[in-house]
């Protein structure tokens, strides 16, 4: 984390300049058209009901997952030809057969890949604690899915699109991600609907520019995966103009939805718990009217009634 925390830094003053005294985002025709009420995400589509699962990243799962929540969260990769997949790792492996890095292979040839099913429902559920469901086996993709497979997109459904880039990526890199996702955004008159989230805090932000130099207004979010220092992420989410911090589930509290709304930034908590430590966590979060405006989870359809 120590080298994101200087990139984050290095830029922090340049993009802030790029923002407000180029594009000019925080003025009276460009300020924030953030919704401020409480929105409930399923975190990679998955939306949990009693004992069934859909694979993650999946756009067979994701409008599934409409139907119990507010809107969903999603992982995308670039590809060689710079097309945007539904897809969390840098690298398309087991249970993909032939695989390697997505940013390496066109689309053509990651439409292509064969799927192993042996022992894949086991493996789409791996470390979150899931293993007690019941996958749908006619919903595990044969690839993973081009982003565009997701329209046309259920007008007022929330999405947050997160972008994937890999460790250490180039700027130029950052640039070709932040470009494609705000065209698809804009192509596809989806600003209202569609919110621009990465760990990485230029991407958004370069796609936020894009956008401010259309005349048109993008959400964007900052992702951290830390539970410590989250006032300085908090300024630097402020300064470079993001719409929502998303910090973990896990350090969600008074203090840091205070300090939020002082700055005027959304806050929309995710997890990637177990299930048991996810609902633990949801139930102290109601008790103490903590939720903020959203949170990213898994069981969405455990929390409540998403519509």
């Amino acid at each position: 984390m120590k080298g994101f925390a200087s990139i984050f830094w290095s830029f922090i003053f340049l993009w802030a300049c790029l923002l407000f005294s180029v594009h000019g985002l925080r003025d009276e025709k460009t300020q924030s058209p953030i919704k401020r009420d409480f929105c409930l995400i399923a975190h990679r589509g998955f939306a949990l009901n009693g004992k069934q699962i859909n694979p993650e990243n999946n756009p067979k799962s994701l409008f599934a997952a409409l139907k119990e929540a507010h809107g969903v969260e999603f992982d995308v990769k670039l590809s060689s030809d710079g097309h945007l997949v539904l897809h969390h790792d840098d690298v398309l492996g087991y249970p993909f057969v032939g695989s390697g890095a997505i940013e390496e292979l066109d689309l053509a040839k990651i439409m292509a890949l064969s799927f192993d099913r042996e022992g894949s429902l086991a493996f789409l559920g791996k470390g979150l604690g899931l293993a007690d469901l019941t996958y749908r086996p006619e919903n595990i993709p044969a690839h993973p899915a081009a982003l565009t497979e997701l329209l046309p997109w259920p007008s007022g459904k929330r999405a947050f699109l997160e972008l994937k880039l890999a460790e250490g990526a180039s700027l130029g890199q950052v640039y070709k991600y932040a470009e494609a996702a705000e065209a698809f955004i804009a192509k596809n008159n989806l600003y209202e609907d569609f919110t621009v989230i990465s760990f990485h805090p230029l991407a958004p932000t370069v796609a936020k520019a894009i956008a401010a130099s259309k005349g048109k207004y993008l959400l964007t979010g900052l992702d951290v995966r830390e539970a410590q220092s989250n006032f300085g992420y908090l300024l630097g989410a402020r300064l470079l103009a993001f719409d929502y911090f998303l910090p973990p589930l896990q350090s969600l509290d008074q203090s840091l939805l205070a300090q939020a709304n002082v700055l005027g930034v959304g806050t929309i908590a995710w997890s990637a718990l177990p299930l048991a430590q996810e609902r633990a966590l949801v139930t102290k979060i109601n008790t103490s009217n903590l939720r903020g405006q959203g949170l990213i989870l898994n069981a969405t359809a455990g929390f409540g009634e998403g519509n």
